[in-house]
């Protein structure tokens, strides 16, 4: 009896041990707090959460890669190869193997002026709530900051194999 009493409780402290309290050093990411660099999934809200972590921290090296600009060549011209969709075909410039540089400047100065736009709302987007999001082959997104509202809209979403990605400019109202 008392055998079984010692084996019961070591037991009982090893499945705890594997079950309980955490003892990992690894830090999770809170769901509060989500963080700009987060890619690869093919929620739109997931990909609205990112958007608003980089426009909330300028970090305009985060929303690219929410962008097919996150991409890289090859990871470009293959999903390329397999969409024959004008709005994927026109961001690439074949003579150059690249973006087209006039896609590349648009979509900074787009971020840009998402970012300026928001602040002349009064809208503070560290706060930011999102209240709503709608998919289509857009991303529209309400979001709230204390009595602040704003519409966040994501143009010309695929999904790719790096996940949800936007192929033209974001756009603030």
């Amino acid at each position: 009896m008392k055998n079984t009493l010692i084996a019961t409780a070591l037991l009982s402290s090893l499945l705890l041990g594997c079950g309980g309290e955490k003892t990992s050093d690894v830090v999770e990411e809170s769901p509060d707090k989500p963080s700009a660099t987060k890619t690869g999934t093919k929620d739109p809200k997931k990909v609205v959460e990112g958007v608003v972590a980089a426009l909330a921290a300028s970090d305009y090296e985060a929303f690219k890669k929410f962008t097919c600009l996150g991409m890289t060549k090859e990871q470009f011209k293959a999903f390329m190869a397999q969409n024959d969709s004008a709005k994927i075909q026109r961001v690439w410039d074949a003579e150059a193997d690249d973006f087209v540089p006039a896609f590349k400047t648009a979509m900074k100065a787009a971020f840009d002026e998402a970012i300026k736009d928001s602040m002349k709302e009064g809208f503070n987007m560290t706060k930011a709530k999102i209240d709503e999001v709608e998919f289509t082959d857009d991303i529209k997104a309400k979001l709230t900051a204390g009595s602040a509202k704003l519409e966040l809209h994501l143009d010309d979403c695929f999904i790719t194999p790096q996940g949800l990605l936007m192929f033209d400019a974001v756009k603030t109202r």
